[in-house]
This record gives structure tokens, C-alpha cells and sequence, in this order.
């Protein structure tokens, strides 16, 4: 779905290809497809997907086990190099056990690890390689651009400055902040829909305690890139005039 929007978006693609595939699917028998993307359909709001709408099944692909993660770690290069338990255990912390991000920060490690002539990967190998991720990573930039608004991606900035304080973030904290911040918040655009967003999208989640609740960034690498690569100040600036244009103000 990504790319189609970004191919549509530009007019490199025609907003027929959604039917197009509907056409094909259902003309032809033998034809099948899989398509991916990073938001549900009924998050696409362009009319021309609702071709695609009960098409097939929605299969869900998220974070992998605790089990699974271990082993997407160990077993590639099983007999080439040997991780230490804490330095798995960083991985799957940092990456959320999320498959995609295993592998692009395994890969970081190999190379650094190809390139210093070292076969035990340490802490302090995955850090350095934690590191590199941070600094350079197109897909944290994408995700970034998924939030949409400049208001969800400030959510996300002071999510992770609540984290950095050690402190929690519930409903009632955002909403006073946004406020202080001079964000308009109207009665047509709740709060509540852009947490429910970024939930869909996997980027926070919401931690329920016995007598609160609050959200958190869901991994711990996208919040490291935040905190090296975004200004909070120039987030919040944006997400003022953003909210007061909407607004008519």
C-alpha cells in the first residue's frame, strides 16, 4: 500500500490500480496476491481503495516471540560468531523483537564485527552498533512521516521524553501539554483518535496498571532516533501553527 500511495500521491501511478487488482483477482482464478503495507485499509481514506475492501484475509505481522527472537539473533551466523546472553537480550530490547529490526541491527553488528576481526559480539559491540542504526535509518524516517501530523509526532517526542525523565505519560499529561503548548485541540479531532493512530501503527502502546494507565514508545530504537535526530522545540512550533491553521485562527 506504501509505495501505490507514494506512486499516487506523485502521479506516477494511476488510482485505478486498486481496481485493477480487484479485476484480476477475481477474472482469473489462478492469479493471487499478497499485499503489504504498514496501515490497515480502513486507515486508507482515498475512495479508490475501497476496491480492495473484503478482497482477501488481513494477516497481521508483528512482533515475534521471545523464543523466535532469539533465535532470528543467533541462527544466522550460528558457528561464525558467538552472541553473549546479555547481548541478546539488548537486541530484543532495543528492537522490540520485531523481525525487521533484528535483522537490519544483526546486519550492523556482522559488519562491525567482519570489520574489527572479532567472532564474540559483546554489549559493548551491539551499543556501537545500536549507535549507527540510530544515526543513519531511512526506515525510522519513514515511520516518522507515517504519524501523518505534526500533533502525533510531537505524542511521539514526548514520549520519549517522558522516558528519558522516567516518568509516565497518560491521556491527562499529553492533553495539558499539548494545551500549554498552544495546541488546539477541537471537539471534531480528538486526542483520543491519534493515540488510537499510533497505536495501529505500532509506534506507542498503552501500559495498564492497577490504578493507571499510560503510554510508552513500543520500540526503544525508534525512541533513541527520535531523541538524536528530532527538535522537540521545532516539533511543538509546528504542531502550533498546524493546529491553529486547522483551526481557522
Amino acid at each position: 500500500f506504501d509505495k501505490l500511495q507514494e506512486g499516487i500521491d506523485s502521479g506516477v501511478t494511476s488510482s485505478q490500480v486498486p481496481e485493477n487488482i480487484r479485476y484480476l483477482i477475481h477474472e482469473y482464478p489462478d492469479f493471487a496476491a499478497i499485499l503489504t503495507g504498514s496501515r490497515r485499509l480502513k486507515r486508507l481514506r482515498e475512495e479508490y481503495w475501497s476496491a480492495l475492501f473484503g478482497l482477501g484475509d488481513r494477516i497481521g505481522v508483528s512482533a515475534l516471540s521471545e523464543e523466535a527472537a532469539q533465535e532470528l539473533v543467533t541462527r544466522p551466523v550460528e558457528g561464525r560468531l558467538a552472541y553473549s546472553p546479555d547481548s541478546v537480550t539488548e537486541i530484543i530490547r532495543v528492537t522490540a523483537r520485531q523481525p525487521f529490526l533484528i535483522q537490519s541491527l544483526c546486519n550492523r553488528i556482522f559488519k562491525l564485527a567482519k570489520e574489527s576481526g572479532i567472532t564474540s559480539i559483546s554489549p559493548r559491540l551491539v551499543k556501537a552498533a545500536i549507535q549507527k542504526m540510530v544515526e543513519d535509518n531511512e526506515h525510522f524516517r519513514t515511520l516518522w512521516d507515517y504519524a501523518e501530523t505534526s500533533r502525533r509526532q510531537l505524542i511521539l517526542a514526548l514520549a520519549r521524553r517522558q522516558e528519558e525523565k522516567n516518568a509516565p505519560l497518560t491521556f491527562g499529561i499529553i492533553h495539558e501539554q499539548l494545551q500549554e503548548w498552544g495546541i488546539v485541540i477541537r471537539e471534531d479531532d480528538p486526542l483520543g483518535d491519534d493515540l488510537s493512530f499510533l497505536q495501529e501503527l505500532e509506534m506507542i502502546r498503552l501500559e495498564s496498571e492497577i490504578s493507571s494507565q499510560s503510554y510508552c514508545l513500543e520500540v526503544p530504537l525508534f525512541g533513541m532516533w527520535i531523541a538524536k535526530t528530532q527538535n522537540f522545540e521545532a516539533i511543538a512550533e509546528k504542531a502550533r501553527i498546524e493546529s491553529q491553521r486547522e483551526a481557522g485562527l
